[in-house]
């Protein structure tokens, strides 16, 4: 195997490993109840990386003659709004429930591409939508009846939110893609997420839906300082440069693969570090989740190689 190839696989494990850690970290992030605080950190952070990136000539962003400038503002808006709904979401279920709601963001991906860039799926492919769409309702319905363990129904709309922005934002990427390179779509993603949370931060403090004895409490706590050091560096900063190597040194295939990984590696970390439950239900509708998240992109890989003979 070429060394760039096990350099591929080992950036896919680090990856996986961060974006499973990710739930975990952003659960314990929250419990200052001040999401967009901790979403203003985050990027921050990872637009101080990419800053640091390009002035130091490792990276190039050029924008200069370069249209569409409307969906990079419309996918910094997606991406902001994604993990602010998320970590908001968080507050109410636990992270290994949020965990299980990563597994869907390629669901609600095929369903906008096909709706929006008139991307065509075989009847196969539709099945496979319909499993894991169906066990994600499953699992709510399910949560939402069982007063023993059962889930908070405001934490999963605020997660189908997230998810469904975050998966917006990665069809648009797709449709920039020719245009942009990953670097610069980060470095304006990362901008323009600022910017957003930043005002929206303001605006609770003016308002004083927040005050600062509860900031200068949250960074008295080393917990949420490390959480959000974290998030930052490591969950946005790092985590985009890993997936930037992985897609451009692995077939579309099995780099999805693992992506659909950092689910049970969230339910892990939820349940070993957190000690959160994590009930059979949970379990069989994870396992179909990501079963009919598989079978998408096994149908797509095989379609697409019968298209290159």
């Amino acid at each position: 195997m070429k060394k760039n190839a096990w350099f591929a696989y080992a950036c896919a494990v680090g990856f996986t490993l961060i974006m499973g850690a990710v739930s975990a970290v952003g659960k314990i992030s929250v419990a200052y109840k001040l999401p967009v605080l901790v979403v203003v950190i985050r990027y921050f952070l990872a637009v101080v990386g990419n800053f640091v990136m390009h002035h130091t000539g490792i990276v190039h962003v050029h924008y200069k003659g370069k249209g569409k400038r409307e969906l990079l503002l419309l996918s910094g808006i997606c991406y902001a709004g994604s993990y602010v709904f998320q970590l908001w979401g968080v507050m109410y279920v636990s992270s290994v429930v949020n965990g299980v709601m990563i597994a869907t963001v390629p669901i609600w991906t095929e369903v906008i591409a096909r709706i929006f860039l008139k991307e065509k799926t075989t009847l196969l492919q539709n099945g496979f939508l319909f499993l894991s769409a169906g066990s994600v309702m499953a699992m709510v319905l399910i949560g939402s009846s069982d007063s023993v363990r059962g889930i908070d129904i405001r934490g999963l709309l605020l997660l189908f939110i997230a998810f469904i922005m975050e998966a917006a934002n990665g069809v648009i990427i797709r449709s920039l893609r020719e245009e942009y390179s990953s670097a610069e779509l980060s470095y304006s993603s990362t901008l323009i997420s600022l910017g957003i949370t930043t005002v929206i931060l303001a605006v609770q403090l003016g308002t004083h839906t927040i005050d600062q004895s509860m900031i200068a409490a949250a960074f008295g706590d080393w917990k949420f300082v490390a959480s959000v050091l974290f998030l930052g560096l490591g969950g946005t900063f790092i985590a985009a440069l890993l997936k930037g190597y992985i897609l451009q040194h692995m077939s579309a295939l099995r780099a999805t693969a693992w992506y659909n990984a950092a689910t049970p590696v969230a339910v892990i970390f939820g349940v070993l570090f957190l000690k959160e439950p994590f009930y059979l239900y949970q379990i069989i509708c994870t396992v179909l989740i990501l079963a009919g998240v598989l079978g998408i992109q096994i149908c797509k890989g095989y379609k697409q190689k019968e298209g290159d003979d």
